[in-house]
Parts: C-alpha cells; structure tokens; sequence
C-alpha cells in the first residue's frame, strides 16, 4: 500500500510507491518482493498483514475501477503463491479525505470486503482508519464494518494508554462486536510500550510503529520526530519507516520493544 515515508512535501507530495499502475494492474516488481517476502516468513512461522491501498498511493489510480482490478489483481497473484500465512488489509486508514473513491469510506468499507471474499474465501479480510478516539469516534468502526470483517483493526497513533483503552473497550462493546467476537488488532501505534501493555492486558494485538527521525511526521505521542534530522550513518538509523532503514536492533527504542516483548511472552531475549 505504500504508506508515509517521509512527510516532507517535497518528497511526500511527488514519490511513488505505488504496487499498482494506474489502470490496476500489479507490477511485477511489487509482486516478487511480496512472494520473497512471504516466503521468508512463512519459514520464520510468521504472518504478514498485506496492505492493497494507502490514499496518497490511491490517487494514482485511475478510477473506481481500476481500484477494483488493482484489489483483485493483488488477490490473484497470492492464491496463486500458495501461501496461506496472509491477512488482508484493503485500505489503510479509510477515513482520511484524500482515498476520494466512495467504496473506501468507512460506512461503505464493508461492500469490498464482502464482494472480494466471495471471489477468494480462503483469506481473512479487514481494513482500517487512523487513530481511534473514542470521544469523537473518529478512527472507530462502523457496526457494518465491524460485522464484515474477519478480525477489527484500529489505530493506536496519537494515543495515550488511556485513551487506547476507552477506545479498545468501546469496540469491545458495540453490539456488533458482542454479537461475534473477533480479534481486535491495533496494527500501528508507536514506540510508546505503556499502549503495549494496555493492548496485550485487553487481550488486543499491537503493531510497532517507529517512523524514525528525519521526517516532519508530528502524529506520534511518544516521540517527536521532527526534532532531528536523519542520521548520517547506517548503525545510528532510527526507525523502520523513513529510508533509508535499518532493519536491526539498533536503537534505544528498538530494543526497549524487543525486550519487552520477550519479558512478555517469555520468550529468548539476547
């Protein structure tokens, strides 16, 4: 889906990372990192979340059409991979104004949904918004997206631990979710470690978002990562958002969530 990368216009409002063309086709580029990708982490016993569309990338798109060929197209290519380590993520943050096309807005999210799964059953399907505040509601989902969907995902952005678990025991209470429980899944959040044990205690899964420094990104509540520029070595590279990365373990925050995790599930930690 290609996400944020750096939120700087000069880069924000020109690059393009973008897994489809214009007409929806997927590029092969796109595809075969994908397949090394599950690949490799269905040898790690890993599932991957793969996202179809980010609207700054949606906006290339030539109509609500080509939306429709790009989401089948992505579909297509990983039936035919074989893999079953995937969870399907339509739209990232459906509710920002930029996606345009009516079938991303929350309350039309589920018609997606709906019609793709009866074309590929054998995947797990959600999508979702930025992050949730339960006093307004925005960043929530709505009860037909909520029934549609195979597992609920919001946002931690711009939370603090107190407002993610009004916003966690708001999901868990609407009567769509008492209906049918589902796993509740917050896919991005922050480096923040106390919405960590918030989610995990609320028996809700948590995604590491650490955007790096370098960046003019100013939705993070832990971190302000506009305060510095980019690191100017490879062992000091902050985050995993803004490029270029560092994939290891190589910051204070990197390691304090690793720790952490292994403190948690009692797992190896070295």
């Amino acid at each position: 889906q290609g996400g944020g990368a750096v939120y700087r216009p000069d880069v924000y409002d020109h690059y393009d990372n973008n897994g489809f063309t214009p007409a929806g086709d997927l590029k092969s580029a796109y595809a075969d990192r994908m397949a090394r990708i599950l690949t490799r982490a269905d040898e790690l016993g890993m599932a991957a979340i793969v996202g179809f569309f980010y609207w700054k990338h949606v906006q290339k798109l030539a109509d609500e059409a080509a939306v429709w060929r790009a989401a089948r197209s992505a579909l297509a290519f990983l039936a035919a991979s074989g893999q079953r380590n995937i969870l399907i993520e339509i739209a990232n943050e459906t509710d920002i104004t930029g996606f345009g096309h009516p079938i991303f807005q929350p309350d039309q999210a589920h018609r997606m949904i709906t019609a793709l799964r009866q074309e590929y059953p054998q995947f797990l399907y959600s999508t979702s918004q930025v992050g949730a505040n339960p006093e307004t509601g925005r960043g929530l989902p709505p009860p037909s997206l909520v029934e549609a969907v195979d597992y609920v995902m919001i946002h931690g952005n711009g939370c603090d631990p107190q407002r993610l678990q009004r916003a966690i025991h708001t999901v868990q209470a609407m009567p769509a979710f008492q209906d049918n429980p589902k796993p509740l899944l917050i896919n991005e959040d922050s480096p923040g470690l106390p919405n960590l044990d918030v989610a995990w205690r609320n028996y809700v899964s948590w995604g590491y978002y650490d955007q790096g420094y370098g960046s003019d990104w100013k939705g993070d509540h832990w971190v302000r990562y506009e305060t510095q520029a980019r690191e100017d070595n490879y062992e000091s590279l902050s985050g995993f958002q803004t490029p270029p990365v560092n994939w290891g373990i190589n910051t204070d925050h990197k390691r304090a969530f690793f720790q952490r995790v292994g403190e948690i599930t009692g797992g190896k930690r070295d």
